[in-house]
């Protein structure tokens, strides 16, 4: 049976979401969404791990992100836990510019072995890791992408069975299993190039992918999705509002004998 549901606290706003130093949002074990047309950041966003459940903190701005020299992002792996518990996942996703300081920090560390989180930072003005002026761990952006799980503006992420690398925007499918809540987002293309099952992390958990184009399941391919499992698919996220999508385009893409398959959740 299911263990509970995921907490999600989400501001929606026409315009502005302004977080002020001082102000804090906290959502453990859950996910913060933080979606309008500029957002500006200066307090603290908490949705660190209880156990192993992992939390997700995701900001979409169709025009700016700020982070403020105050600004705490923080989705870190559970300081009392026992065994190994993840850190989370962090989606900073801006359709026009991204901007921070040298002062504000995003955490996404593992605790008790547990493995680190993922960062994912979109900005028309972000070329690689050096733009980023946030410390990732206590580390500045390019030193955590170097060993870590830093993705700058993927345009087409891979989900394989090959090592993770950050830099050729590949996951493997197995360093994915450690997570109870995974949300990554590409610019264009997501593709499943070998089978995957999702076990039961023994919590409410979702496997959320966002791609601005397609999401594509190789011949062959399968995405299991076992006990307390919800499967989240959005393809066309970049297609402008009441555009029809062209043929091959802006759609889920199951390949040859390819499938999707949910043992007591949905998929959507």
């Amino acid at each position: 049976a299911k263990s509970g549901v995921i907490a999600t606290l989400s501001l929606l706003a026409g315009n502005t979401i302004t977080l002020d130093d001082g102000s804090g949002i906290e959502a453990d074990a859950g996910k913060i969404i933080l979606n309008a047309k500029s957002v500006s950041q200066d307090g603290v966003l908490r949705a660190n791990s209880v156990n192993n459940a992992n939390g997700v903190v995701e900001i979409d701005a169709s025009i700016s992100l700020n982070f403020g020299a105050n600004s705490i992002i923080s989705v870190n792996g559970d300081s009392t836990a026992t065994a190994a518990s993840p850190g989370g996942f962090v989606v900073l996703n801006s359709s026009g510019t991204f901007a921070d300081t040298g002062t504000s920090t995003i955490n996404v560390a593992g605790a008790a072995g547990g493995p680190d989180g993922f960062v994912e930072i979109f900005g028309n003005n972000i070329a690689d890791a050096m733009s980023v002026q946030s410390s990732i761990d206590g580390a500045d952006a390019a030193t955590f992408s170097a060993g870590n799980h830093l993705l700058i503006n993927p345009y087409d992420l891979t989900l394989s069975t090959a090592a993770t690398d950050p830099s050729s925007a590949n996951i493997n499918i197995s360093d994915l299993g450690n997570y109870s809540q995974i949300d990554l987002q590409s610019l264009d293309n997501i593709e499943l190039s070998s089978s995957w099952t999702l076990n039961d992390p023994g919590v409410a958990a979702a496997l959320n992918l966002t791609a601005g184009n397609n999401i594509i399941l190789d011949g062959g391919t399968a995405v299991v999705a076992k006990n307390n499992w919800s499967v989240n698919m959005t393809a066309g996220a970049l297609l402008p509002s009441g555009t029809l999508p062209t043929s091959g385009n802006d759609g889920i893409y199951l390949n040859g004998s390819s499938f999707r398959q949910a043992e007591n959740d949905g998929i959507y």
